[in-house]
């Protein structure tokens, strides 16, 4: 899944720095993230994009860092989703109103080291809370959300898709190619038309897997040595979350 984050502060010295800060952690994290800048709250909102995570400056000429956040939280809640406000100042005296803005972090700009620790812990968190509407075949069609957290492996079935779970199953009307995009890193693909979450892997060995359900696939001879490198990596990487 691509995460989309926002930096925005007045002061382009301060822009640059937190995304040359977060560009290199990223280099040692399994997230695919696309960043962009904004000079003023005004450009903030005006983009089409919808992000995840905002860095946010409090003090900004025109519109501050408070409104700009109740107007990003506001559009956020009628679209169903979570977004993440990292408040960023050079004053104390704003710590008590930027809490009550619901703020997810608030950071001195003398700290801004701290910042590339905190994305991580969000994107972390994220990741977690975010997941999939499925079109759930049944006596009709109706809509289902599941967090990613919850899948374990989803199969092809023609033009439905089987969705894993820990203790049942559900059949998709939409293909797995339909899917997969909307998968994020955690997913990957080991056989034709399967995919697994290496979250719920329980063992890997040669040409099988074994799921944290104990349901057992086969892997197939191409994509053997892929799954074995993308397990190993996402428990070194992930290991305080398993």
């Amino acid at each position: 899944m691509l995460w989309k984050i926002a930096i925005c502060d007045d002061e382009i010295m301060y822009c640059d720095k937190i995304l040359q800060l977060c560009k290199s952690r990223l280099s040692e994290e399994d997230f695919e993230v696309d960043f962009q800048t904004f000079q003023n709250g005004a450009d903030l909102l005006a983009a089409k994009d919808r992000f995840n995570l905002i860095f946010l400056d409090i003090e900004m000429p025109g519109l501050d860092g408070f409104e700009v956040a109740k107007s990003l939280i506001s559009s956020a809640k009628k679209q169903h989703r979570s977004v993440y406000i990292i408040y960023i100042t050079s004053h104390d005296e704003w710590i008590q109103k930027a809490f009550e803005v619901r703020a997810y972090r608030y950071i001195y700009k003398k700290d801004i080291f701290q910042i590339p620790d905190i994305m991580i812990h969000a994107l972390k968190e994220l990741s977690e809370s975010t997941g999939l509407v499925l079109k759930i075949r049944s006596d009709g069609i109706y809509s289902y959300f599941l967090q990613f957290s919850e899948i374990y492996a989803l199969e092809s079935l023609g033009d439905d898709t089987i969705v894993y779970f820990k203790d049942t199953e559900l059949i998709s009307s939409e293909s797995i190619t339909q899917l997969s995009p909307r998968l994020d890193n955690r997913f990957i693909e080991f056989n034709r038309g399967k995919i697994v979450n290496l979250q719920k892997i329980k063992a890997k060995t040669r040409y099988l897997l074994v799921l944290r359900n104990n349901k057992k696939f086969k892997v197939s001879k191409r994509k053997d040595q892929t799954i074995t490198h993308a397990f190993q990596n996402y428990v070194l990487k992930n290991i305080d979350r398993r």
